[in-house]
């Protein structure tokens, strides 16, 4: 791709699969085997089936049959049944943007943070901030972390090996304030480089009758029939998401901040929530779009903002490619048609802000396997640093074209296990 810094992952599916299947157990995924069509091999099955397929999801396959396109149900971190000590969703759709209230949602505060605190091996400081690593005279040891606690104090704090593990813009922007002045021990030169934010379209359908999409945990159904890599013909898109607009608490607020000066609350508030005549209408086709990385998209220190604590705030240079655009540009007028023969009555493309990102973070401190051109070696160590580790999706050289959230954890996993059992990471799972 010209322009672009296309590389593969230093890791094949095949390593990284025993630790997707782990990943899935700790948090508790509901799934269907062999329902995506572009799914790789898989040694077992999802620990859950899939939930209850919503009404809108019904409507929405109308229209992937009439076209061609093969919807399934995603895979979920939401239990379909009682798991792992806590209840099945109750398909409340409260869950979008907001912790579930029963905690069937496998979100780390129940599931893995959780049973790190209960082991007694993890420790979590409260309004303590990590503000500085610090190094041994030759750069190649990080010596301690440097942090500013509640009362405003410094403090430092040590061990054996370092993990960075807050996302690709604060991983980076740790390891700039610590070495203002100083060069990091990196021959890449791409700290903060191929930064990747996955360009998504969002094309909004309305229909005439009520979707009851909040009956749900949200992004129940998908299809991925425009991620065929093979196929040079067209671009390459990504994972396609059926998804409600139901935000019931931001809708309160909205509603609440719109509509209290007319005197709108109480009971006849309560009640324009539940008719929710506009959300309750309103359907996304959302599509995951590959962004191309490019070293011109840079997380580095902003040379006047600062935060609370005086310090640098992070600065981000971003340009979308032509790579990306032109798969948005390709298949808009083809979700715009499923939303027709899904029954909608109007449907157009959502506006984008002045960054076209979904909001995932991606790259940074990519790995591979040659220190002149990665950030980071296959088990997630610094080249050059012994005991500083990336890790999640700091460490991804590519974006690909789905949620990366059970690949991010999956690769935490095994960076982990590499820490656990150097060269044989598959040895620390049994």
């Amino acid at each position: 791709v010209p322009g672009a810094s296309c590389v593969d992952w230093p890791v094949s599916y095949e390593e990284l699969e025993p630790f997707y299947l782990y990943t899935e157990r700790l948090m508790g995924v509901q799934g269907l085997a062999g329902a995506d069509p572009q799914e790789p091999r898989r040694s077992a099955p999802y620990p859950m089936p899939p939930g209850i397929t919503p009404y809108l999801a019904e409507l929405v396959k109308k229209g992937t049959d009439q076209l061609g396109y093969q919807l399934f149900p995603c895979p979920a971190a939401v239990n379909s049944r009682p798991y792992d000590g806590r209840p099945a969703c109750v398909d409340c759709g409260f869950c979008q943007s907001q912790p579930c209230p029963i905690n069937a949602k496998g979100s780390p505060g129940v599931t893995t943070l959780r049973k790190a605190l209960l082991s007694g091996n993890c420790q979590i400081r409260t309004e303590t901030r990590a503000v500085r690593l610090l190094f041994s005279g030759d750069g190649a040891t990080v010596t301690g972390v440097e942090a500013l606690l509640p009362d405003g104090k410094r403090a430092t704090f040590r061990a054996d090996r370092y993990l960075l593990a807050a996302n690709p813009i604060e991983d980076v922007r740790l390891l700039l304030l610590s070495t203002q002045g100083a060069a990091l021990k990196d021959q890449s030169g791409l700290v903060g480089r191929h930064l990747m934010l996955h360009r998504s379209l969002d094309v909004l359908a309305i229909f005439e009758d009520q979707l009851h999409g909040h009956r749900g945990h949200g992004s129940t159904h998908g299809f991925s029939d425009f991620r065929v890599p093979r196929d040079l013909q067209r671009p390459l898109g990504g994972l396609v998401l059926a998804t409600p607009i139901p935000y019931l608490i931001e809708q309160a607020y909205t509603y609440l901040s719109q509509f209290r000066q007319l005197g709108v609350r109480g009971a006849l508030f309560k009640k324009l929530l539940r008719q929710g005549r506009v959300r309750d209408r309103i359907l996304s086709l959302s599509m995951y779009g590959e962004d191309a990385p490019q070293a011109s998209n840079v997380v580095d220190l902003d040379p006047a903002v600062r935060d609370s604590d005086g310090l640098p705030a992070p600065r981000l240079t971003y340009r979308n490619h032509e790579y990306e655009e032109s798969a948005v540009r390709y298949y808009a007028p083809k979700l715009i048609e499923l939303a027709g023969a899904a029954g909608a009555r109007f449907a157009a493309p959502a506006p984008t802000g002045e960054l076209a990102g979904s909001g995932h973070l991606m790259g940074t401190l990519r790995f591979g396997v040659d220190p002149r051109a990665s950030v980071c070696a296959r088990d997630g160590r610094f080249h050059g640093i012994g005991n500083l580790y990336g890790s999640g999706a700091s460490l991804f050289p590519t974006s690909s074209g789905f949620n990366p959230t059970l690949t991010i954890a999956t690769v935490s996993a095994y960076v982990a296990a590499s820490m656990v059992s150097p060269g044989s990471p598959e040895r620390a799972l049994s």
